[in-house]
């Protein structure tokens, strides 16, 4: 089980869940799996509500995750 943080690759998969969410604090988690014998793949196994500080302030993330795009756009990085 993992964190999604704004910077992980599969955070694009959370983006749109989480402008629609209402709560100020989100749990983002993600499982593994065997892609090939030496790569592994991320999936999100859920997004989930947290209304208190144990998970990440949504509208933080949000921000986050908007500025890296934005990076990887002015530096010609892959987006997705």
């Amino acid at each position: 089980m993992i964190n999604v943080t704004p910077d992980h690759p599969i955070a694009h998969e959370a983006y749109e869940a989480l402008i629609n969410l209402k709560c100020d604090y989100v749990n983002i988690i993600a499982h593994t799996y065997q892609k090939t014998a030496h790569e592994e793949g991320f999936f999100i196994a859920g997004i989930y509500p947290n209304f208190n500080e144990g998970g990440f302030n949504r509208l933080d993330w949000l921000a986050e995750y908007e500025q890296l795009q934005e990076e990887k756009k002015l530096t010609g990085a892959d987006i997705k």
